[in-house]
């Protein structure tokens, strides 16, 4: 309601209580608000009051209603009702931005009243101060001094209380810019103006400067003239001006910018339209040329003082002058055309030509023709060579048959092949890992029936054990499209578990990804592998054992060959002596050999700690404590070495072992080098050490990794022939691979590949 836009609950439980018939109206003279006398005296409700036009009950309210709103001013009146009554009626208008926006009328019985102004009347002037939207001031007119604000004038000025301003003038306070001006209002006002307006800046508190509507009246007050100053905040609009005045400075000089390049663009025009080498002509609304280009002329064999007097029929063919170009009628509504057409040129031969015309905002007519003789004969050429591919085309759509024939025959192949295999295979959706099919193999394998599994996943029926594991082999299988040899757990119908081997390939049919799983029931295989294992590790400790027990009558051979040596060496002849050296030769042998053995052994027995190992750092230090102890030295030539994931010991090992074996089966060549490098696949690690020695014949690589296995003589090349077992053995419990590969009398190059370390949960 506007009424409640106008005054807020307090203020209305004032108003209500005003004496007399307190009235608000708008300037149309329509109640907004009017307190409980009013509306009891009307004998009706507060609804039916409010909107309505109060001309209707007091119709001689007029002139003063429209000078108020005229004059903006309180005014009073007292005049007779038509009865033997006589009323008095205040005038008070309420300004919103410099305009009166309400009257307040307060009616009495003026009936028995004096010239003295009632009690109600001032008590209603000081609320109508007090609430006043604008903000008020008044001041004496003779000292200046301040005597009363309202709210709304705290708030302008930013002040806490009207204690920080009465009493004071407005010049010590500094709140009106040029407040010289003073003296001129008083005379003004003096000279029975009713009232002075106009704008000024202000000062807040602050010292913040604020635009404001001053409209200043004289009124009097307990015999006093003073100044009554209405102020209005019109700091939004001043800035708003500001903006346009700025505008409108822009607007001026982009105005005489364009200007100036609409007569750059008409100098330039001629120098466009001669350059284009697309034929332009210009015609009136009939087809009469007034303008062409150059290209025009050159395109149709005419001059421009001949074209100029030529009409666009001239021009057609005379077979062609009967039909007018698609289009046409929008092109004379004002849209754009864009046709096809011949031209004869003046010898009398017709061209192709495109023209894109358009009507001009002057009424003239655009065209722009271009010849496209050359295109023409293309799209012949095209034409042709689209019969040419319709022929190649129903060859193709024969040869596609025949596939498709093919295709349907593989298919049914795959069917046989897939419901024939001993393999379990399933047929899964990547988007929610439910089985589309799966073959009689995989049903017996996991011993549920077709019904239960198709449109299931593992989860639903709780096949995997790892789940984890599982997720993570999806994984790989989204991102990389195929998984080798992944081992599994499966929970059977029955609950027995068996161990599988899992390769999975994915294909897309009809815009979903699948993935084919090939599965193989390895749980036999397993537990004989695990029964291997068991027995290894009996042999290990055999083996253990063994070469533990030999230390002691070793240790004795050694000991009295070495009393032999001392006490008798110099009585015995030289065969004696050779066969005393022989016996320390071979013991020192089995010695290195039985240590070999423990440690072999030893590395089977040991748990491995994984951690993430510098192998440039591990490298360089075997080769700094290789060269310390031995006179080879080899050429080292150190590639890009990779971090690997792996116990440090044991990895240092295989590094220790195989720079070894380069460096022996190098040594005999004349300018040895070494090279150590690695690379990076999907998920390993592999790492390669090269030499230029001796090689091996591959025929036999298959006992390279062998105990015991040489492949060389031991009067060449000295070993125990366990060095490259233990790295097998260490490069196995990695869950990494080893190989190798040479060329007799040319050297060999050895590799091995351990995985990447695997995140969190995988």
């Amino acid at each position: 309601m506007k009424s409640q836009n106008l005054i807020d609950r307090d203020f209305e439980a004032f108003f209500g209580a005003l004496p007399g018939f307190v009235v608000v109206i708008d300037l149309q003279a329509s109640v907004v608000a009017a307190n409980d006398n009013f509306v009891n005296d009307q004998r009706s409700s507060r609804e039916h009051v409010i909107g309505r036009n109060l001309l209707e009950i007091y119709p001689f309210i007029r002139p003063m209603v429209e000078r108020v709103a005229r004059e903006k001013v309180a005014m009073d009146d007292t005049i007779a009702d038509g009865s033997s009554r006589r009323i008095a009626i205040s005038y008070k208008p309420i300004l919103k931005d410099g305009t009166v926006s309400f009257i307040v009328l307060q009616i009495t019985d003026d009936t028995q009243a004096t010239s003295t102004a009632s009690p109600e009347t001032n008590q209603l002037f000081q609320d109508l101060f007090e609430f006043n939207p604008a903000a008020l001031v008044i001041s004496g007119a003779r000292d200046s001094k301040i005597k009363n604000v309202n709210a709304s004038f705290l708030s302008l000025f930013e002040f806490d209380s009207k204690d920080e301003l009465i009493g004071k003038t407005s010049q010590e306070l500094k709140l009106i810019e040029h407040d010289q001006h003073r003296g001129d209002a008083i005379r003004a006002l003096m000279e029975k103006q009713k009232v002075v307006t106009g704008e000024g800046r202000i000062r807040t508190k602050k010292g913040d400067f604020k635009w404001a509507s001053i409209s200043v009246i004289l009124v009097t007050i307990d015999e006093e003239p003073c100044l009554m100053a209405v102020m209005i905040d019109i700091t939004d609009r001043k800035n708003a001006e500001d903006k346009i005045k700025s505008i409108n400075e822009n607007l001026e000089r982009t105005v005489v910018q364009k200007t100036k390049r609409v007569f750059e663009a008409e100098l330039e025009y001629r120098s466009v339209i001669e350059q284009a080498n697309d034929g332009i002509f210009i015609s009136d609304s009939h087809g009469n040329y007034l303008d062409v280009n150059d290209s025009a002329c050159k395109m149709l064999g005419y001059t421009k003082e001949e074209l100029l007097k030529m009409n666009t029929m001239d021009v057609l063919p005379a077979e062609d002058r009967v039909s007018r170009p698609p289009n046409f009628d929008a092109l004379m509504k004002g849209q754009a055309m864009l046709t096809t057409r011949r031209l004869q040129k003046k010898d009398g031969t017709a061209i192709p030509v495109e023209i894109s015309a358009r009507m001009l905002s002057n009424g003239k007519m655009l065209g722009i023709v271009r010849d496209i003789t050359d295109r023409k004969r293309a799209e012949d050429a095209i034409q042709n060579v689209n019969a040419q591919l319709e022929v190649k085309v129903l060859q193709r759509t024969e040869e596609l048959q025949k596939k498709i024939i093919q295709l349907q025959e593989s298919e049914e192949k795959f069917y046989k092949a897939f419901h024939a295999s001993s393999a379990g295979i399933t047929i899964t959706k990547l988007s929610d890992s439910t089985y589309a099919d799966v073959n009689d193999a995989f049903l017996n394998m996991i011993g549920y029936s077709r019904e239960e599994v198709i449109n299931h996943s593992a989860a639903d029926l709780a096949l995997v054990v790892d789940m984890k594991h599982r997720e993570y082999v999806l994984a790989q299988v989204r991102e990389k499209g195929a998984v080798k040899q992944a081992e599994m757990t499966v929970r059977r119908k029955s609950g027995e578990l068996i161990h599988v081997l899992s390769s999975i390939e994915t294909i897309t049919h009809n815009s979903e990804r699948y993935a084919i799983n090939i599965i193989y029931d390895i749980t036999e295989r397993k537990r004989a592998q695990e029964k291997l294992e068991a027995v290894n590790k009996e042999l290990e400790s055999f083996s253990y054992s063994v070469s533990h027990d030999l230390r002691a009558p070793l240790r004795s051979i050694m000991g009295y060959a070495e009393i032999l040596q001392l006490d008798f060496g110099d009585r015995f002849d030289d065969v004696m002596k050779s066969h005393l050296n022989r016996i320390t030769n071979s013991a020192k042998k089995m010695g290195r050999l039985i240590d070999d053995l423990l440690e072999f052994s030893r590395v089977g027995k040991l748990e491995i700690v994984k951690s993430s190992v510098e192998t440039t750092k591990v490298v360089e230090k075997n080769i700094a404590d290789f060269g310390l102890t031995h006179s080879t030295k080899p050429k080292f030539i150190i590639h890009e070495l990779h971090p690997s994931f792996a116990d440090f010991s044991m990895i240092n090992q295989v590094w220790f072992n195989l720079i070894s074996n380069a460096v022996k089966y190098s040594a005999k060549k004349e300018d040895p080098i070494i090279e150590i490098g690695s690379y990076r696949t999907n998920d390993e690690v592999v790492f390669f050490i090269k030499d230029n020695g001796a090689g091996f014949n591959m025929e036999f690589a298959g006992k390279l990794f062998g105990v015991f296995q040489r492949l060389h003589r031991a009067a060449d090349f000295e070993g125990t022939g366990v060095g490259l077992a233990l790295v097998k053995r260490i490069i196995d419990k990695h869950d990494g691979r080893i190989w190798a590969s040479a060329t007799v009398h040319n050297g060999a190059t050895f590799y091995f590949a351990l995985p990447m370390a695997k995140s969190k949960g995988k």
